[in-house]
């Protein structure tokens, strides 16, 4: 426990010197500062980690199948799926139909494992399992520490909390798939693993965005100092071109300068950009 505390802490302290706060409350950097403590985006976060919760461990729609055979997750899924899909088309402009069905799907899948965890805690209790309720508890107080604490809901965040997940979807596998538990669990893995490396493939592919912009932005402002703010491969990118990184506040660039300022991973607070 402490080591990883310890670790913690000065990740911390290393993005407070850096960025001026720490990361788990990076939220107040990012898009509208003032909004972002409201009601709607708190909600728009929690939305979005039940969305990693359907969309990060097994396969969703083996999920989804070994769950409906009980008649209560049968409803649960069928009415939580309808009116996802339906709301999706008041709330979704931009996205393809596509889009809007696989939302539905990791939704509700991600709902109904969550309303499983809590049935797994609340049964644990009565039946005295020390067992389950630890599993249970491990994962519903991650998620709940995670939806407060960090700024968006991205799978790295909740990634420790997916195991007691996958216990628990095998060990529902076992009891409701009795002679047949080993096939189902295995086609599922097997999903998993093929829609993994397709998923792959795709981020790859969608990584190359920052490189790409690095590259434009090389080719239109070949003689301007160029200054940037952001993290992750964006910054490695940025930096391979020649291109100097902002701290918070910081006031070294001039007049006829190109400042880059993203509207997420890590945008900074720039004093000069007020004049």
């Amino acid at each position: 426990v402490f080591i990883p505390l310890f670790f913690f802490i000065l990740w911390c302290i290393q993005t407070t010197v850096s960025f001026g706060i720490p990361h788990p409350f990076v939220s107040i950097l990012w898009g509208e500062a003032k909004d972002i403590y409201t009601l709607n985006n708190f909600l728009s976060k929690v939305v979005a980690n039940i969305n990693v919760v359907g969309s990060v461990m097994i396969f969703s729609l083996a999920l989804l199948f070994i769950y409906s055979t009980q008649k209560f997750y049968l409803i649960l899924n069928s009415v939580s799926f309808i009116l996802i899909l339906i709301i999706s088309f008041f709330f979704m402009d931009g996205y393809y139909i596509s889009h809007k069905i696989l939302f539905a799907v990791f939704l509700t899948t991600g709902i109904m494992i969550l309303v499983r965890t809590i049935d797994w805690f609340v049964q644990s209790i009565i039946e005295g399992d020390d067992k389950k309720t630890f599993l249970s508890f491990w994962a519903l107080s991650f998620f709940i520490a995670i939806v407060i604490i960090m700024p968006l809901g991205i799978a790295r965040y909740l990634l420790p909390g997916i195991l007691p997940l996958l216990i628990m979807v095998v060990t529902d596998i076992r009891s409701f798939f009795p002679a047949a538990y080993k096939k189902i669990t295995f086609a599922s893995i097997t999903l998993t693993l093929i829609t993994g490396l397709l998923l792959s493939v795709a981020d790859s592919q969608y990584a190359n965005v920052y490189k790409e912009f690095a590259d434009d932005i090389k080719q239109k402002f070949p003689e301007k100092t160029v200054w940037f703010s952001g993290e992750s491969g964006f910054r490695l990118y940025m930096q391979n071109k020649g291109f100097k990184y902002l701290l918070i506040n910081d006031e070294r660039p001039q007049p006829g300068d190109i400042i880059i300022i993203p509207t997420e991973i890590w945008p900074v607070k720039l004093a000069v950009i007020k004049d």
